[in-house]
């Protein structure tokens, strides 16, 4: 039985509302930061590179559309030109493709006249001034599209300047730069989470160092990233071999999916650790990216929800709405508010699992365990990373993912096990007690086939008896569906068959008993082997006159064309009958027959102790009404019958009739056998 977790009580819902805040602050802190135009930055030097590669020269530029040399040198007055970062140049759809960035800045007295790096990252093409001085190009400035060669870095492939700092303490630093190939283009830095055209950065120690920073910082986080992306898809493929051979532990393939979804917000980073890549293309991996983290998050607490029985609460519903949304509008926000969204689904997690720990259910303090030794790893190495030890915080990552992935994994696996080893003990049992079934179904079997013989033995005596009163079809459909004989019907469209001998009355009164009998008999078998020859069911014989259906019990598609072949070759059959009739002293006698189509409804009719199958409706009764206007040999038929009787005979005589109880005039058709057909 899974334990069962309830809603969050009142201090949790404040701590989640505390985190939604924080995911607030973070949409609104970028807007802010964009819109405030702050002071010359002052640089000051420093060994302290961090995973930055140095300080980010993100205050005080300005930025003018158009082209003109003179904006490069130190000198120029830029005051009237517009302020604002020069990762988000104010461009607009009339401004020429050409723009010129220019930034201000200080540095201290040992930085004066020093050589310096400085890292690029940028969108399109630009050129560098230092004080006036080009120091670097990427690609060629141009306003065309078909001009222009641009070069791209994004912020782990960011290309590298050194040049002399001016032995002074005011510096400018300004960029020729063009975008006209991807114009429209919005390149979002996972660093930066804004709009890119050109974003600097300086480090005040030496340029080898500055590489060698930058480049440990590459290979470290594409090494611990790809151990994460192993090691999740590991777990992942595991769960899901589980889940395969033994479907009833769902859980298995829920925590699949989480690590799964993991690995791949996880896997989507790691190419932009590579070489560089088109805009686009980083484009495409970024908004991958960030819609894959909120992904993961949701993946993670639909598994605990699943794990704790409370997937179906509407607390939990709601939460995992909240997580699609934010899985679906992630791709256009900055990283750091997708950071922000996601840090509330976290802290779902953490509550299912503190629940868990305090309610002490068996087995789950091992997730919870688990979950909280993330949480831990995390807040350690943003600790870490704030003192400035990269490696040892991308470390910390690895361990918590470890201990998060594997928790739940070893949880999951002990359920397995444990499912397991009861199997076996059942299995033990059930092995002992087919050894005692064994025994008793060979001792039934043959009790068994001893009934079954006494079955057999009385099926085929019903079948001769009851065969001779009622239609085999009907015998057959009894014996083997008894439930059958339930008084009831059903509505259904059939064709109807009625025949009579004309002037039997009297000629019965003229003839002895037995001679009538005979006659009977001889007209009756002749007429009964043609009806079963067309699948015709008899449903009784009134006298003289022999009440036929077709389509009741068993459909077929073509009842009514066989009710007309039928009726024809009875007619043609009383020649035979008038002759063996003559031979034994008998008188000769000729028939009528109608035909009509139409709902009735058929079924048993009667009670439990006595039941009848029948048709009861309209159309019998019409039925039975025409027949008295078919003289000796003849056959009439109504409208509905018509389109049955093309090919096999044709219309003779048309009537119209009033037959008794029937209010409106019914038209009759006599028809004969067409000469050619038979």
């Amino acid at each position: 039985m899974r334990p069962s977790v309830p809603p969050p009580p009142a201090t949790s819902r404040a701590a989640l509302a505390l985190l939604a805040a924080v995911a607030a602050c973070a949409i609104l802190a970028p807007l802010v930061g964009a819109a405030a135009d702050v002071e010359t930055m002052h640089i000051e030097p420093s060994e302290d590179y961090g995973e930055m590669g140095g300080q980010l020269l993100d205050r005080g530029w300005r930025w003018r559309a158009g082209d003109d040399p003179r904006y490069a040198a130190p000198d120029h007055d830029d005051s009237a030109w517009e302020t604002a970062p020069s990762w988000r140049p104010p461009r607009r759809d009339s401004d020429p493709s050409i723009g010129w960035l220019r930034l201000r800045f200080r540095v201290a007295e040992p930085l004066r006249g020093r050589v310096v790096a400085f890292w690029v990252t940028q969108c399109g093409a630009a050129e560098f001034y230092l004080n006036g001085t080009l120091i670097g190009t990427f690609g060629v400035v141009a306003a065309t599209a078909e001009d222009e060669r641009p070069a791209f870095a994004d912020r782990l492939t960011r290309r590298y300047l050194a040049a002399p700092l001016a032995r002074r303490a005011d510096q400018v630093l300004a960029v020729r730069h063009s975008n006209a190939r991807e114009q429209r283009l919005q390149h979002r830095d996972p660093a930066l989470g804004t709009v890119t055209a050109v974003a600097v950065q300086v480090f005040a120690g030496t340029p080898n160092a500055s590489v060698a920073a930058h480049l440990s910082l590459v290979h470290d986080l594409a090494r611990h990233r790809t151990f994460q992306v192993v090691a999740a898809s590991a777990f992942a493929f595991l769960h899901l071999l589980l889940f395969a051979f033994y479907p009833r532990l769902s859980e298995n393939l829920h925590f699949a999916a989480f690590a799964a979804t993991y690995a791949l917000a996880m896997g989507l980073a790691l190419p932009m650790y590579g070489s560089p890549t088109t805009p686009a293309g980083t484009l495409l991996l970024s908004h991958a990216f960030r819609s894959a983290l909120p992904l993961a998050s949701v993946a993670g607490c639909h598994f605990l929800y699943r794990l704790f029985g409370a997937h179906q609460a509407r607390w939990a519903r709601g939460v995992l709405l909240y997580g699609a949304l934010t899985t679906l509008i992630a791709w256009r926000l900055p990283t750091v508010v997708v950071l922000g969204l996601v840090l509330v689904l976290f802290g779902e997690m953490l509550r299912l699992s503190v629940v868990a720990l305090l309610r002490r259910h068996e087995r789950v303090w091992i997730v919870g365990i688990g979950t909280l030794a993330f949480a831990g790893c995390i807040i350690a190495a943003v600790l870490l990373d704030i003192l400035g030890v990269a490696t040892v915080s991308l470390s910390f990552l690895d361990v918590g993912v470890l201990a998060l992935l594997g928790s739940m994994s070893v949880y999951l696996s002990q359920g397995f096990a444990r499912t397991h080893r009861s199997l076996e003990a059942r299995t033990a049992d059930l092995e002992q007690l087919n050894v005692q079934l064994e025994d008793r179904v060979d001792e039934r079997t043959a009790q068994l086939a001893s009934a079954n013989s006494d079955l057999e033995v009385r099926n085929q005596f019903i079948q001769r008896v009851f065969g001779r009163y009622l239609s085999e079809e009907i015998v057959d459909s009894l014996l083997e569906s008894p439930e059958a004989l339930q008084v009831g019907g059903e509505k259904r469209s059939i064709t109807i068959l009625m025949s009579d001998l004309r002037g039997f009355s009297t000629l019965s009164e003229q003839l002895q008993p037995e001679q009538v009998v005979t006659l009977l008999n001889n007209y009756l078998g002749a007429m009964t082997d043609i009806i079963v020859a067309h699948d015709g069911t008899i449903d009784e014989f009134i006298g003289d006159a022999i009440l036929v259906f077709f389509g009741a019990p068993i459909v077929r598609a073509n009842d009514c064309q066989r009710a007309v072949a039928c009726a024809l070759e009875m007619q043609r059959a009383m020649g035979d009958v008038n002759a063996w009739n003559r031979e034994n002293g008998l008188p000769e006698i000729g028939m009528g027959i109608a035909i009509n189509a139409g709902d009735v409804v058929v079924g048993n009719i009667g009670s439990m102790k006595r039941a009848k199958y029948a048709a009861v409706g309209a159309q019998v009764n019409l039925t039975s009404r025409i027949q008295s206007h078919a003289a000796i040999g003849e056959i009439v038929v109504t409208e509905s019958v018509l389109p049955a009787a093309a090919g096999k005979a044709e219309v003779v005589a048309r009537e119209t009739v009033t037959p008794k109880g029937v209010r409106d005039p019914v038209a009759i058709f006599r028809i004969a056998e067409e000469p050619d057909s038979g």
